[in-house]
């Protein structure tokens, strides 16, 4: 039984390859030839590379923090965009004589080339952290290659590259701690400043408030109190010397000055007050009954103009009795004339009455002024204790005045206290706030000079140069053997692709089984081709 068209063999296989010889051969040659050339005429790319290792911190932690903040690896992206700059390229490239021929022409295009020709990798691993739980990955090394036209730029470049992350890296640590180390010292001056000029204000409101600060309001309520003390035992003391003084008075006011002075006989001879005073009685009395020229006035008259001398009031008495003779003249006329119910009678003895007295009083002789110094020993005695009250007095008044200013002042003090202490907490609170922050600034200054001398010695992150870059033996492009393995699979599936195509537009019928398909039956003989 024949088999069907679909189902072919290897023979089927061979003989359409045999018979189709030229359509596989034909492609399959062209490939060939275009991978040869691509292999052997593209220009040879060689690639060095560095690998950098980055060393932590030897010093703990606990005991030295550094200054220098972020992950190592946004530390190695920025000095990787401060080599590829504009400038920094163009100056590589200037320097190691790449792409010499676009620089004058295109030197963005050479800046660009350069860039892709550029290569970083980073060497990461899962390390534990001691700080936190769990695993995290740790960046401990990275490499820095170049790719370039010979072996010998591709490594200078590559060196160069490494060199300058050694340089960059190291800069920017020691620039980062310079740069805390003295924004530090700054802030720690300027807070110098705020503590020094606050410390002056609260001096200079301690001197205007010495007296109302907190420290001292128990003292100021305790000086209140003993100034009511005072003020209470002072006024006890006005009330008993003011009674003294006048007991003292009325007693001195029925004292006489003088000691009665007696005769031979016994009989007392009295003081020039009592015999003013019995004088004038006498005289009042006789001129009431007599005219002014009667002897016994007259004599009256006499005697009481002497006495008014030795008081200097002689010219007084003169008038007061010249006075008194006129108005009990008038009097006896009038009751001899109208009677002494008579009004104008009344009126006249009025007169005359208040003239009497008034001329007893004018004529009293005052004993301040008796040039004769009193000699009764009780009159001495109570005038000197009447004096000595007296002072004792103006004295305790004046105390009372002292203790009351006190007084007063004690209880400002007292009320305004208060406002005194909340304004003064207000600045020894902000004093302190800036002190704790000064000594705060001043510990991480200290630090920050500790980190400072940790990054110019060798205990610091950094990196370190683990593998050189060397001097390729082989270009890394283009891989010539992939090249040609490639092109002869590629020539492989392109042949056999053309031997298909050409198959399948083919109508002609080449064996039993393709004829046996399109007659229906099956053929008598097969005629060899001859």
């Amino acid at each position: 039984m024949l088999a069907s068209p679909t189902e072919l063999d290897l023979n089927d296989y061979l003989s359409v390859l045999k018979r189709r010889k030229y359509h596989f051969a034909i492609p399959f040659a062209l490939v060939i030839l275009v991978a040869v050339l691509l292999a052997f005429l593209l220009p040879p790319r060689f690639q060095s590379e560095a690998t950098l290792l980055i060393e932590r911190q030897t010093i703990p932690h606990g005991l030295v923090e550094s200054t220098v903040t972020g992950f190592v690896q946004e530390r190695i992206q920025q000095i990787t965009q401060t080599l590829l700059t504009y400038d920094s390229l163009l100056a590589l490239a200037k320097e190691h004589d790449i792409y010499t021929d676009l620089i004058d022409k295109d030197p963005g295009k050479a800046t660009r080339l350069m860039r892709e020709d550029f290569s970083i990798k980073m060497l990461d691993v899962k390390a534990s952290d001691p700080n936190q739980q769990g695993t995290r990955e740790a960046t401990i090394a990275f490499t820095v290659g170049f790719k370039a036209s010979t072996a010998e730029t591709a490594q200078a470049v590559a060196k160069d590259l490494s060199n300058r992350y050694l340089e960059k890296n190291e800069q920017q640590r020691k620039a980062q701690t310079e740069k805390v180390s003295a924004f530090l010292g700054v802030e720690a001056d300027k807070l110098s400043v705020e503590i020094t000029s606050l410390e002056a204000r609260i001096a200079e409101f301690k001197k205007l408030e010495q007296n109302n600060l907190p420290e001292v309001l128990a003292l100021n309520r305790s000086l209140f109190e003993k100034a009511e003390e005072q003020i209470e035992a002072t006024r006890d003391r006005i009330r008993e010397v003011e009674g003294r003084i006048d007991n003292t008075s009325a007693e001195l006011a029925v004292i006489p000055m003088f000691e009665d002075v007696r005769i031979d006989g016994g009989d007392v001879i009295l003081s020039s007050q009592d015999r003013m005073n019995a004088l004038v009685a006498q005289y009042v009395r006789a001129t009431a009954r007599y005219s002014a020229r009667h002897p016994d006035v007259i004599q009256l008259a006499r005697e009481i103009r002497t006495l008014a001398e030795q008081s200097g009031n002689a010219g007084r008495a003169d008038e007061l009795m010249d006075e008194l003779v006129r108005q009990q003249e008038q009097l006896r006329q009038a009751q001899q004339k109208y009677g002494n119910e008579h009004p104008d009678v009344v009126q006249l003895q009025r007169a005359v009455s208040a003239l009497e007295t008034s001329f007893q009083r004018s004529l009293a002789i005052d004993t301040e002024t008796t040039k004769a110094k009193p000699n009764n020993p009780r009159y001495v005695s109570l005038r000197s204790q009447l004096e000595a009250l007296r002072t004792t007095l103006i004295a305790e008044n004046r105390k009372l005045d002292r203790y009351e200013a006190k007084l007063a002042e004690y209880e400002e003090r007292l009320t305004v206290s208060p406002f005194v202490e909340s304004e003064y907490t207000t600045l020894t609170r902000e004093l302190q706030n800036k002190v704790s922050k000064y000594n705060e600034l001043k510990d991480k200054q200290i630090g920050a000079r500790l980190a400072q001398e940790l990054e110019s010695g060798e205990g610091a992150e950094r990196f370190s140069l683990a593998n050189p870059a060397t001097l390729p033996r082989l270009p890394e492009s283009p891989n010539r053997v992939g090249i040609l393995l490639l092109g002869i699979l590629l020539a492989g599936l392109i042949g056999i692709t053309v031997v298909a195509l050409a198959e399948y537009l083919d109508d002609a019928v080449y064996d039993e089984r393709t004829l046996a398909s399109v007659l229906g039956v099956a053929p008598l003989a097969v005629i060899p081709r001859i």
